[in-house]
């Protein structure tokens, strides 16, 4: 399958601190898993860092949303991982391709994405949030 559009929406953080992008990290894979990135297949010892660039700012709800546009394909699973500062672990998760289900045209790929965040709530990784903020947050 091919993912053409991937975001992540950081919300109930002070936007000052907001970095221009956030990294995208494909680590592990299953052996026999192709993956290609912009039209380049990527070996499966190598890891693969995109950018997530810094799309839009709305400072009245504290929400920075980050996209990238890079083509990715992949013939299986595909876990990933965002990261601030190219350490600090934002979300983690998979991309899994599901058996093929049919509609009223034919046949139809479908695919699954699960996600777990590593910051809990009320925290921020940009910096401190305020006194407001952390009373705000989910």
């Amino acid at each position: 399958f091919e993912v053409r559009l991937f975001y992540v929406r950081v919300s109930s953080c002070p936007l000052e601190g907001a970095p221009q992008s956030l990294t995208l990290r494909h680590h592990h894979r299953t052996v026999g898993v192709a993956l290609e990135i912009n039209g380049t297949r990527i070996p499966p010892a190598e890891s693969v860092f995109l950018t997530l660039r810094r799309d839009r700012v709305d400072k009245e709800s504290a929400e920075a949303t980050y996209v990238s546009t890079d083509s990715v394909r992949t013939t299986g699973t595909l876990d990933f991982e965002v990261c601030y500062d190219e350490e600090t672990l934002l979300l983690c998760g998979a991309l899994d391709r599901l058996e093929q289900g049919s509609d009223h045209s034919g046949v139809k790929e479908l695919w699954s994405m699960d996600c777990c965040s590593a910051i809990g709530p009320g925290g921020c990784p940009f910096g401190k949030l305020s006194k407001q903020q952390q009373d705000f947050s989910p």
